[in-house]
């Protein structure tokens, strides 16, 4: 039953560092997915210094432009539905490239965001980026029920920045 495993279809990638794949990662997975599925999926980009825009031609708004409806908990569904953009089979909300707002969201900020687009979309798969540090990264990995860490062969990526990312965030939410 879909209400029993809401937070299995909230999958979210995170990356040990700049580079390691995450956004390419969640989009061709994004593609991939919705066409294999009749379900509705919709990629967040939550990763406050790279709004993921640049893949595909991309035509929708941005998770800066939300800002006031998140600080303010009235995002609307419709709201939302509009500002997405849909792209051959899913449906995207680019990032924030507001530079002033990278440290400025909240946590209710993103739960009340990821819990609009759990009204619409069926899955809902996260890029929430390298900066663990933030509100956007850390309500991602506490709202999925599945989380991915993206790396790649740079030892600065497995040796260098996975330790961090473990006693930093995994660890302290409950991970292993």
């Amino acid at each position: 039953e879909k209400d029993k495993t809401s937070s299995k279809r909230i999958i979210s990638f995170f990356g040990t560092h700049s580079g390691a794949g995450v956004t390419t990662t969640v989009l061709n997975l994004a593609r991939s997915l919705s066409q294999k599925t009749d379900e509705k999926v919709l990629v967040l980009s939550l990763n406050s210094w790279d709004p993921a825009d640049y893949l595909y031609h991309y035509e929708g708004q941005y998770l800066n432009d939300l800002k006031v409806d998140l600080n303010l908990q009235n995002l609307t569904v419709q709201r939302l539905s509009e500002a997405v953009h849909y792209t051959e089979s899913f449906y995207h909300l680019a990032g924030n490239r507001d530079i002033k707002l990278q440290r400025m969201y909240q946590p209710y900020e993103i739960e009340h965001l990821i819990q609009v687009a759990q009204e619409i979309f069926d899955i809902i798969l996260i890029d929430a980026g390298t900066h663990f540090d933030t509100a956007p990264t850390v309500q991602s990995y506490l709202s999925s029920g599945l989380k991915f860490l993206v790396t790649n062969q740079e030892v600065k990526g497995y040796r260098g920045y996975f330790p961090y990312v473990f006693h930093q965030l995994i660890e302290p939410a409950g991970g292993s």
